[in-house]
């Protein structure tokens, strides 16, 4: 593509690309050295080029793959986003009661839908609200999530070590910056409960949200908060609570249940005594109460209510300040009808989903909420809930009639939608795990039916043999007879494009295929019979795993250092810039972890672009197994590169590559170390091709032929 390169961090702030006359960039999303770079561009209806614009609006915004702050992106295939398995589920306790019972509820429900296991990670965020908005500018500028010392200064985390996770499920502002940290440095979908605002909302993959957002494309309306509570889940939950109300021989059961000052909320003194002063008429008349503080309600409060209501008329009271008890499924299921202040959606929305009528109590000072409010008049309307403000609760009758509550369940399937949303799909252990076997090939046939007859071999049943023909000159005929297995899958290139290209083809059928991991091999390889085979013994023993590593037979480089031991390897810091591994390896790669990671096809044998941002996001596991033969030939695929790069683009990826490992790992010295090796000898290298270029003109002169135009 012509053009000129834009500044990233010109593009950055800008939200745009204005570079030169023709407004191209050549950063382009599939096969650039940074396909995730952020450039955002609106394009003419007429001419189609890129034209500079506005910074788009949320309304505005693409999205491809999982969302990053800032990114474009363009929506992926189908095939492309069915293909992730979920086996554990981490949830961010922010340290909120009803945040928590939000996502817990969520990630009960897609665990029991995907098959997973949920694991619950508290923390506390310890920036005072002076910082936060400079935490929020370092989480949307970092694009592979905050560093670690940022998050222990602004976070108070637990001793364990953070556990990996194929999904992240939050609720609440506090949580977020580290959620959306370790969704980017896991790579894995991060899903949020209720509204995020005022953080952006691009930090999450999918919302569940009963309000909707413009602009997100993975948005689910739920009429209410998320909540696990249900008439079913809380049965027999308050029984001795409603006993001791028997015995009283009162005629009803109320449960009030109080929070306190919000944003949009303020309490008075005069609404604490209208409320006492209702406790104690109802209570007069034959109430009976449950009433439970919040860590929200001032202590004075609190105290007060203690000392002012008559004990009496109390069957059960928790103050929150004094001794913390979570009673509140006991209180729904005991009680005849609910009184919440109205400060608390999430309290309202577990009256609400326990299928009792429902009480919010208004306090007189109370700001506009645009999200409180809609989601009351929702049910209001619904005669689910009734509002009252606390001046006037005196004077107010309750009667059956007034409510219609709530039937259906608070989660119908917002697990099965976020499932289809995000491509997430159930870990079927009784299903036995299939295998892709890449393999490219060009004008040799002969090797290539040595390479099928290998697979053939294999003990492990269960694979797929994916060949693309990189667009050959010779006879392929010889290969005809092996393509009567249908496991067997030969597609050809339109034109040659290198290994890379071919490679990047069959990933996309190999997950159209419906395939769990794939295997890269040469047509010149071959795969040991018991490969495939020691592999799912592998992946049983170790099923947190995404990627595969063991060692090769046949060939050897020289300085080649195989696997010793079984064991986690850090890909970058033992095998791309160690000691410990050297050398060609077989690799395993779960197609779920893949997600959008492809070749970059301008570089037909380097294969860096595909492995660093991979080993940026998988667990890797290496066993000393030669799971494949190698064979180096003159003409063979599997070469090493020339000493010489032969264009720009390869002279570029030379340092590129360095580049973005430094982006993954800043305290990798040996990438800064070799990054300025390679940056140093790009002069003489620009200078060895533009000597080539003039050598390969005037060897090959071009004649130009000029013409006169005649009046």
């Amino acid at each position: 593509m012509n053009g000129v390169f834009c500044s990233r961090r010109t593009a950055f702030r800008r939200g745009r690309c204005v570079s030169g006359k023709r407004r191209q960039c050549r950063r382009r999303r599939a096969s650039s050295l940074f396909p995730e770079c952020p450039i955002r561009t609106r394009r003419s209806s007429a001419s189609g080029r890129r034209k500079p614009g506005k910074r788009p609006t949320s309304s505005s915004v693409r999205y491809r793959g999982f969302s990053r702050p800032g990114i474009v992106r363009r929506p992926l295939s189908r095939n492309r986003v069915l293909s992730r398995r979920i086996r554990r589920i981490l949830l961010i306790d922010e340290g909120s009661p009803g945040h928590l019972v939000q996502s817990r509820g969520l990630a009960r429900a897609l665990a029991e839908h995907c098959q997973a296991e949920v694991e619950e990670y508290p923390v506390r965020l310890a920036l005072r609200g002076i910082f936060r908005p400079w935490l929020r500018m370092a989480c949307s500028m970092a694009r592979w999530g905050l560093p670690d010392w940022l998050l222990r200064l602004a976070y108070r985390l637990p001793e364990r070590a953070l556990p990996a996770a194929d999904l992240l499920v939050t609720s609440g502002g506090r949580g977020l910056y580290l959620a959306a940290s370790l969704a980017r440095r896991q790579r894995c979908p991060l899903v949020f409960c209720g509204d995020p605002s005022p953080l952006p909302a691009v930090w999450c993959d999918a919302i569940v949200s009963p309000l909707p957002l413009a602009g997100h494309p993975r948005v689910i309306r739920s009429e209410l908060l998320l909540t696990e509570i249900s008439p079913q889940s809380i049965a027999g939950r308050g029984r001795e609570l409603r006993e001791t109300f028997r015995q009283s021989g009162a005629t009803t059961l109320a449960a009030l249940l109080i929070g306190g000052d919000s944003r949009s909320h303020r309490y008075t003194a005069a609404d604490w005594q209208d409320l006492i002063a209702t406790v104690n008429q109802r209570g007069a008349q034959g109430w009976r109460w449950l009433i439970s503080t919040s860590r929200r309600t001032p202590v004075e409060i609190a105290e007060r209510l203690r000392q002012e209501i008559e004990p009496a008329y109390l069957i059960h009271a928790v103050w929150w300040h004094a001794q913390p008890e979570r009673v509140m499924q006991g209180y729904l299921d005991a009680a005849d009808i609910v009184l919440v202040s109205r400060d608390s959606l999430s309290m309202l929305s577990e009256a609400i989903a326990a299928g009792k009528p429902a009480v919010a109590l208004a306090p007189r000072r109370t700001l506009p909420s645009a999200f409180i409010d809609p989601v009351l008049a929702t049910q209001v309307e619904g005669r689910r809930l009734r509002q009252v403000a606390l001046a006037d609760l005196p004077a107010t009758r309750f009667a059956a009639q007034d409510f219609s509550p709530l039937t259906v369940s608070p989660l119908p399937d917002y697990d099965r939608q976020l499932a289809d949303l995000l491509g997430l799909r159930p870990r079927q252990s009784e299903a036995p795990l299939s295998f892709g076997v890449i393999v490219p090939t060009y004008n040799r046939p002969a090797y290539l039916i040595e390479a099928i007859q290998s697979v053939l071999a294999q003990t492990y049943p269960h694979w797929k043999l994916l060949i693309c023909n990189d667009a050959s000159s010779v006879d392929y005929s010889p290969v005809a007879p092996w393509l009567a297995d249908p496991r067997i899958v030969m597609i050809k290139a339109a034109c040659n494009g290198g290994p890379n290209k071919a490679r990047n083809m069959i990933i996309d059928r190999a997950a159209a295929e419906g395939c769990d991991y794939i295997i890269f091999m040469d047509d010149e390889d071959r795969l040991d019979p018991q490969a495939l085979a020691t592999g799912v013994q592998m992946l049983a023993a170790h099923p947190e795993a995404d990627w595969l590593i063991s060692n090769t037979a046949g060939d050897r480089k020289a300085g080649q250092r195989d696997i010793d031991a079984e064991g986690s390897v850090d890909w970058l810091a033992d095998y791309a810039y160690g000691k410990k591994l050297r050398g060609d390896k077989t690799h395993i790669i779960s197609l779920a972890m893949l997600g959008d990671i492809r070749f970059d096809g301008q570089l037909r044998v380097e294969t860096w672009h595909f492995f660093l941002p991979l080993a940026a996001r998988a667990r890797i596991w290496a066993y000393p197994y030669p799971s494949r033969r190698i064979r180096y030939l003159d003409d063979g695929i599997t070469r090493t590169n020339s000493r010489h790069p032969r264009s720009w683009r390869e002279i570029q990826s030379r340092f590129a590559r360095h580049w973005l490992a430094i982006r993954l790992r800043p305290s990798l010295l040996a990438a800064w170390r070799n990054g300025l090796l390679e940056l140093l000898k790009t002069p003489l290298r620009l200078a060895r091709l533009l000597a080539i270029s003039v050598r390969r003109r005037q060897a090959n002169p071009t004649r130009i032929i000029r013409t006169t135009s005649r009046p």
